[in-house]
This record gives C-alpha cells, sequence and structure tokens, in this order.
C-alpha cells in the first residue's frame, strides 16, 4: 500500500519545527532564512512571526523584528495577537508603531471582554502619552476607566494626573481622584495612586494645604506595603565602597557612551531629551543592563574576570547600537546607575558621566510626591530613608570621582533653568559634541518620554519647580532636615 504524503499544512509544521531546532542550536542565520520562507507562504501566522522576531531581537536586530511584527499586523485579524505585537514592538523602541498596532486593534475589537478592551485602550494612551499626544492619550485614558479593574485603574488614574498641568478646581478629573481616594472599597494600593494624583492636581492649582494632606495620606498608604529595608540599602552601600574595582577592559568602540545618573527627580530627563536633540546623539531611555551585569557578576563571583567583563560589554554595546545607523553618542538615563560606576568604568572606560543634582528640598519634595513603580522606588515613601538615599549617593559619587578615571561632569537642575546657555554649552563642551543649537532643536520624531516628566519636559523651559518646596515649609516641617541649597 503506498505510504500517504504528508499534507501541506503538515509539511508546513515540519518546516517550522526544523527552524526552530536550528534556531535552539545556536544556528540563527539558517534559521532566519528558513522562517522567512515559511511566512512568504502564510505572512498573518501568528507563531512563526514571533518566534522569527525573537530570533532577531535575541542579536539586536530590534529593526528587523519591528518590521517582522508590522508584516504580521497587516495580514492579521486576531486583535489578542495584535496587542502582543504592540508590546513586543514597545520593547524593541519602535513606540510610535506599537501604538499605531494597538489603534488597529481597537477598531477590531467589538467582540472581546470589555475588561480587555479597557487594558487595550490604557496601554494605547500610555503610550500616545510617551510620545507626546496629550490629547489622544486624554481621550484613550478616560475610555479605558469605564470597565477598568482596580490594578488598571491604579496605573490609568496616575497616566491622567501626569496628562497635563490643572488649571481649574472645577476640572472632572480632580473630582475623579477625590472619589477614587476616598472609596471605602478600593485597596491601598489603588487609594494612594488617586491620591498621589489628586496631590499633583492640587499642586498644579497652587492648592498647597490639600496637595500636602493628600501627599501625606498617599505615602502613609505605600509606606505600610513597602518592602524598603533601609538596613539592606546600608549594607549595599557599604560593601560598594569597600569593593576593588573591576579592571578597565581595552577602548574597543566606535561610539561613546554617555550614562546620566542621579537621584530621581533631579533633571535626567530633561538633560537627556535636551541632549537627544543632537544629530549625533542617540537616547535609549532606562536601561536596566548595568545594574543586572552587576549583580550577575557578583553573584558568580565574576567581577574581576575580563572574559566575563568582556561578554557584558558586548552585550550592552549590541543594546546600544542595534541595527540602527551608528551614531557617535549614546544616552542611558538610567539614574540609579550611579550605584554601579565601578562597573561602568570597567566596561567603557572612556564613558562620560553627566551627574544631575538638584536643590536638596525640591528633590526630597518631588520625590516624596511620586508614586514609584517597582521596588528600587521604596525609599520614596518616607523622609528619613529618602535623606539617607540622598547622603548615600552624594558618597558614592564623591567616591567614584576619587577612585576612578571615569570623566564625571556634574549638572545642576537649578542652572539648567536659570541659565540654560551656558549650561547646555558647558555639557556641549564635556561630551566634545559638534556644535549644534540643541535648545531650539526639537525632539526627534517618535521620541518616547516614559518616566513621570513627560508633561514637563515636553514644554519650554521654567521656573515653576525651584524653589518649590518653600510652599511647603510650612506645611511638611520634614522637609528642614535638608539643606535649602546643593
Amino acid at each position: 500500500m503506498p505510504q500517504q504524503l504528508p499534507s501541506p499544512t503538515e509539511q508546513w509544521i515540519a518546516r517550522y519545527e526544523h527552524a526552530v531546532a536550528l534556531a535552539q542550536s545556536g544556528n540563527a542565520l539558517r534559521a532566519e532564512h528558513e522562517l522567512r520562507k515559511l511566512l512568504s507562504e502564510h505572512p498573518g501566522h501568528a507563531q512563526a512571526s514571533f518566534f522569527l522576531a525573537n530570533v532577531l531581537s535575541t542579536q539586536s536586530r530590534f529593526n528587523a523584528a519591528a518590521k517582522v511584527i508590522e508584516t504580521f499586523v497587516a495580514n492579521s485579524s486576531d486583535a489578542s495577537a495584535i496587542y502582543e505585537s504592540s508590546r513586543m514592538l514597545e520593547q524593541y523602541r519602535h513606540v510610535d508603531a506599537a501604538l499605531a498596532v494597538l489603534e488597529r486593534a481597537l477598531l477590531i475589537s467589538q467582540s472581546i471582554r470589555a475588561e480587555v478592551l479597557s487594558e487595550l485602550r490604557f496601554q494605547a494612551g500610555r503610550l500616545a502619552l510617551s510620545l507626546g499626544d496629550f490629547g489622544k492619550a486624554r481621550t484613550l485614558l478616560t475610555a479605558a476607566l469605564e470597565f477598568a479593574p482596580p490594578l488598571l485603574e491604579r496605573h490609568i488614574l496616575h497616566a491622567l494626573s501626569t496628562s497635563l498641568r490643572y488649571t481649574d478646581r472645577a476640572h472632572p478629573d480632580i473630582a475623579l481622584f477625590r472619589s477614587r481616594a476616598n472609596d471605602s472599597s478600593a485597596s491601598d494600593e489603588s487609594k494612594a495612586s488617586a491620591l498621589f494624583a489628586l496631590a499633583k492636581a492640587y499642586d498644579d492649582i497652587d492648592d498647597t494645604h490639600a496637595a500636602a494632606a493628600a501627599w501625606r495620606r498617599a505615602n502613609a498608604l505605600v509606606s505600610r506595603h513597602s518592602a524598603w529595608s533601609s538596613k539592606s540599602w546600608r549594607r549595599f552601600v557599604k560593601s560598594r565602597l569597600q569593593s576593588a574595582p573591576p579592571p578597565a577592559l581595552p577602548t574597543r568602540y566606535d561610539f561613546s557612551p554617555i550614562f546620566i545618573v542621579g537621584l530621581p527627580r533631579t533633571g535626567t530627563t530633561l538633560v537627556s531629551e535636551i541632549l537627544s536633540r543632537h544629530p549625533d546623539v542617540t537616547a535609549r531611555g532606562e536601561l536596566t543592563w548595568i545594574e543586572h551585569f552587576a549583580k550577575q557578576l557578583m553573584q558568580h563571583d565574576q567581577y574581576g574576570e575580563s572574559s566575563a567583563l568582556r561578554s557584558a560589554a558586548s552585550v550592552y554595546a549590541a543594546q546600544l547600537v542595534r541595527d540602527d545607523p551608528l551614531t557617535r553618542w549614546y544616552i542611558d538615563k538610567q539614574p540609579l546607575n550611579f550605584r554601579y560606576l565601578d562597573l561602568v568604568a570597567a566596561l567603557f572606560p572612556d564613558a562620560k558621566i553627566v551627574h544631575c543634582v538638584r536643590g536638596e528640598r525640591d528633590t526630597a519634595l518631588s520625590i516624596w510626591g511620586q508614586y514609584f513603580a517597582g521596588t528600587d522606588g521604596g525609599f520614596a515613601y518616607d523622609f528619613a530613608c529618602i535623606a539617607e538615599v540622598m547622603r548615600d549617593c552624594d558618597r558614592l559619587m564623591l567616591h567614584w570621582a576619587a577612585h576612578l578615571p571615569l570623566a564625571i561632569h556634574t549638572v545642576h537642575y537649578e542652572d539648567v533653568v536659570e541659565k540654560p546657555e551656558q549650561t547646555v554649552a558647558a555639557l556641549e563642551n564635556f561630551l566634545d559634541l559638534p556644535p549644534f543649537d540643541l535648545l531650539a532643536a526639537r525632539a526627534k520624531n517618535g521620541a518616547a518620554i516614559q518616566t513621570a516628566s513627560v508633561w514637563q519636559v515636553r514644554q519650554p523651559i521654567y521656573h515653576r519647580s525651584v524653589g518649590r518646596w518653600r510652599a511647603y515649609e510650612h506645611l511638611i516641617p520634614e522637609l528642614t532636615q535638608f539643606r535649602a541649597e546643593r
């Protein structure tokens, strides 16, 4: 009896499984070739598209991966798969494309559950916010609230509060925030989010009494559940101060990394945004790679091993350059990299460090008034912890300056605001940037800002945040433990 031949579908699956096996065995180029042939036959196949995109992204070929995902989206009508596509595009830092994909998903999402629809709208609103399209962001975020579950509501309220500067007590957002903050059935996390949003709105309209009261309630709620340990922090700082710096690798790259460091809320986003306007500078946002490699190398006792350091430098460099046209400078704006500048000095001896500082009372107030994502910001809800981290940031920066051959330049937030021409000129000179009018230039197309400073950084430089603590001195006496000036 003649053997039955596999069907076209079975043949396609066998070819796909062969491509997966090739990738898993380390033959990425052959796997890519096979996957592209398969997708030329079925461009709307989610599994093959996502796998090829992952193969490409592991090689830091994020533009190529994004093209694969965009081709899939153009040939798909699956809203859930399209939503996953947007997540991948955002990961590749194609934020404008990720937003377009989500908007497509919303057009074909009539039959999906209300909670999923809220999630799609929130994610689209969040991306629109990061791109500076505040009108679109508010429309999407407001619609997302309609069926949002409590955890999602917390994020939506925060995003709404950062989408504009309030000028009118009668703005409907303020009533919304107040209602959610006083909802007895809401979780502490949800109420805290609403209170931070409410305080931000009151601060905008200069109702300092109401803002201070809302901040105090919000911080008290978050502190109940904070996992921050001052003891662990002190142990960490002591180990950092006592650690021998790893040996520096030879300089071997055609670009120079710029690390913008300092405490949160000291102007790191503003400085990065100004510098990234230069045609020879590319900003990569707040990368997590330096902390990742530092912890990994310490855990495996490889902090001083040249081979491990070379591997870390190679991966980090690939994440900076990607498959974009090469530029001369790349910015990593992760402010808490001040903890690991010894590793930075080892991986990239020619790196430039921009240390952002700000008046202590303004810094403390701004940190205390912000709801941070993740555990690294766990110190932000108690003034004693803020003071401790602030002192230790200064200690570590002085230590690195004394013991590392790194080029470090300090930028005062107040100088950026009060004398921007001189401050930016000094930065350009420090970084050796070719002449370019950074203050007159606009942000590059598609540049996303994914921090709480998104509204302020999109506005012309203004003075409102300098000396802001004075309006709260009599309402928040804890500020007196900090210096009035740096």
